[in-house]
């Protein structure tokens, strides 16, 4: 059997929304025929699992993912990722260099953490061994936190050879959080590939031929998360959370912008950042301002600085999570509150994590049209109205008040067309 790529439109909207992040895995292999499945999984604006596509190779190799890699890239209108997130192969790792030139490739922590074991040998057993490695692979916030807690795991377990661990130090840029300060949208747990692997099993364990994984993938993996994003944007745009703190400004501002699930993650940081964090206000200049804060209740009581500029609302922290996630951190909300700031700067409004990230999809500026020939126009215009009507269906779908709501809205458009 040749290889074999596929996606449908649903999953190229998804892409145009959330394109920017790719988590790619191939650990997984049908049992009849032993091809291994390689799905295309992103994150939406609800932080669930989307799939942009899946592929099924006969073998692994620099060729194949050549192949694969040029194929999704052509069938996303040559968009590449900004980040993708893979096992540890080198010939994948060729083949995204050669192919997404310009996108931060990063290795999966499961994939690290699943396959250490097999390579660590007698300290397996100690338990001491595991919470230095753990702290390397999850918990180092610096550069010097991590190299410090490698140094003295390497010194205490006389380690000094191991060849496993030596090219994994060797590759430590590509996978410790302490050197990733990129744009990854806070991927650093193990939770994607786990969970798209156990789908994965489920499935397979149900079935005998290719035909039917593919059905079953389509029923009961690609259909229930898509189900889980309709019923997410259902909510988010129908209820709002209950605001702790019924008097803030921020927050009001924030259940405006985000879904519900990314505005409790941010109000979890302003209610750390109002509860938790000891901050000293350090003279810096006349409209510039330096913070020092302390989490008093993490175990870890690292001092982050944060500097803020109030004539063009620019804040930046030392824990970067703003650069990794797209969204500000408690300390920057400290620092935003202890200046009367009390809306969010529009440029740290970051469209992916907001309920009308689709919006802007469908949108097209004055400017593209001026640039536009009518036929280019016409086309675009097709595209993007096919994609919203889609869009919408399916997003209503499972709720009957919702479906009167497109139908009504769909019957009183073709009206005013006739």
């Amino acid at each position: 059997m040749a290889n074999v790529f596929w996606r449908d439109n649903h999953s190229r909207l998804d892409y145009d929304c959330f394109g920017d992040l790719v988590i790619f895995d191939t650990t997984y292999r049908t049992n009849r025929y032993d091809l291994v499945c390689a799905p295309f999984v992103g994150v939406n604006h609800h932080w669930q699992n989307i799939m942009f596509g899946c592929a099924f190779l006969s073998y692994e190799t620099t060729e194949s993912f050549n192949w694969l890699f040029n194929t999704f890239l052509e069938s996303m209108g040559s968009k590449a990722p900004l980040s993708i997130f893979t096992d540890q192969d080198q010939a994948m790792a060729n083949a995204i260099t050669g192919v997404f030139l310009n996108a931060r490739h990063r290795l999966c922590l499961w994939h690290i953490s699943k396959n250490a074991p097999s390579h660590l040998n007698s300290f397996n057993s100690s338990r001491e061994f595991h919470s230095f490695f753990n702290k390397c692979l999850y918990h180092c916030e610096t550069k010097e936190e991590f190299e410090k807690t490698w140094e003295e795991m390497v010194n205490k377990f006389s380690a000094q050879d191991h060849r496993w661990l030596n090219n994994l130090y060797k590759i430590r840029a590509k996978w410790s959080p302490a050197f990733n300060s990129d744009f990854f949208h806070g991927v650093r747990s193990t939770y994607r590939s786990e969970s798209t692997n156990h789908a994965l099993n489920e499935i397979s364990s149900k079935i005998i031929s290719l035909y039917e994984f593919v059905l079953k993938y389509e029923k009961d993996l690609l259909g229930k998360w898509r189900r889980n994003e309709a019923n997410a944007d259902f909510f988010s745009s129908q209820s709002s959370p209950i605001i702790v703190v019924q008097d803030s400004k921020i927050l009001k501002h924030a259940i405006k912008l985000y879904t519900n699930t990314m505005y409790k993650e941010f109000e979890k940081d302003y209610l750390t950042g109002a509860g938790a964090l000891s901050c000293k206000e350090i003279p810096f200049g006349d409209t510039v301002y330096e913070f020092e804060l302390i989490n008093l209740e993490s175990k870890n009581k690292g001092v982050y600085t944060v500097f803020l500029d109030i004539n063009i609302l620019k804040v930046e922290c030392s824990c970067k999570k703003y650069s990794w996630m797209g969204m500000l951190c408690s300390h920057a909300l400290v620092a935003l509150h202890r200046k009367n700031i009390h809306e969010i700067p529009e440029h740290y409004i970051h469209t992916r994590w907001t309920k009308d990230v689709k919006k802007h999809v469908y949108m097209l500026g004055e400017g593209e049209l001026i640039r536009m020939n009518e036929k280019e126009a016409r086309v675009i215009y097709t595209n993007r109205a096919m994609r919203l009507a889609y869009d919408l269906v399916t997003r209503s779908e499972n709720c009957k008040e919702a479906r009167s709501i497109i139908l009504t809205a769909f019957t009183d458009g073709s009206k005013l067309l006739d």
